[in-house]
């Protein structure tokens, strides 16, 4: 982008067809690998144009996966029209000519030699147990303050939100232009409605993996609240949903989303809550279609 302020991304089989392409293009595993939150932050970052490269999809393997491609360059335009970016990401078959090739470094044309990739390999390490060590042996490992944007580790952590939602998200937020208040409809971002046969019993709260959906009780008053920017449409809240009261859309109202507070869905007092509780045996009863008897 420093050279011609256009970037151009291709997977590792088209480079190896065309090796003298690769000091043009960004090479990836896979053209699938980007993703909404990659196109939009080139875009941030300054490119006025973006170029995926699908030449060697017809024959790959994962052929399939060029729909996903399709369908995440035209959600990444439609996010960008939302600021009035224009079109600026498509997929192409060939590298833009605007493209300068990047320098060649003695390095990167030769490769690295194995002793000079143990060297390095030696020094990281080295470098590593300098900065831990003495934090465990003085029991300081723990004692840093938390970082409130990092992400916890999924396996440790039932709240985790994916990397990408999270980067995609700050991305948008950074863009200059205000977004249109219109809905935005795509599988990223869910939108829910809260029917008032609601009894507040936050089971969708709890099954919420990535905690857009939380429930407040104080003073006798139970809220349900959604942060839209982390719905990621698993469904699982309507799923758990023992009265049906919840619906599940996938057009989200953009200003809404990047509101600095979640949306409150609904507010009921204890009393209101207390004439929905219904009897474990009439539940039972219409969720199994018979009689239950005590």
């Amino acid at each position: 982008m420093q050279n011609s302020g256009v970037v151009a991304f291709a997977c590792e089989a088209y480079l190896k067809a065309h090796p003298t392409e690769r000091q043009r293009a960004i090479a990836v595993q896979c053209i699938a690998r980007c993703d909404e939150s990659i196109l939009v932050d080139a875009v941030l970052r300054g490119a006025t144009n973006v170029s995926i490269l699908n030449a060697s999809c017809a024959n790959c393997s994962q052929s399939k996966l060029c729909v996903l491609v399709q369908t995440m360059t035209d959600t990444a335009n439609r996010l960008l029209e939302c600021w009035k970016y224009p079109n600026v990401i498509a997929l192409t078959q060939k590298i833009p000519e605007t493209i300068k090739p990047l320098p060649i470094t003695e390095g990167e044309a030769t490769g690295i030699s194995r002793r000079a990739f143990l060297t390095a390999f030696k020094r990281k390490g080295e470098s590593f147990v300098t900065q831990v060590l003495p934090e465990i042996v003085f029991g300081t490992v723990d004692k840093h303050p938390k970082d409130s944007n990092r992400l916890q580790n999924p396996m440790g952590e039932p709240k985790y939100l994916p990397e990408k939602w999270c980067s995609l998200v700050n991305s948008l937020k950074q863009l200059q232009n205000t977004a249109a208040a219109t809905g935005f409809q795509s599988s990223l971002w869910g939108d829910i409605r809260i029917a008032d046969s609601c009894n507040g019993c936050g089971a969708c709260a709890d099954a919420c993996p990535t905690s857009a959906i939380v429930i407040h009780n104080q003073d006798s008053l139970c809220s349900i609240s959604l942060d839209m920017s982390r719905c990621t449409q698993c469904g699982l809240c309507k799923d758990i949903c023992c009265c049906e009261s919840i619906k599940m859309f996938s057009t989200v109202n953009l200003d809404a989303m990047f509101a600095q507070t979640p949306r409150v869905l609904i507010e009921k007092r204890q009393e209101e809550i207390d004439d929905l509780l219904e009897p474990l045996e009439q539940r039972m009863a219409r969720l199994l279609g018979c009689v239950v008897k005590n």
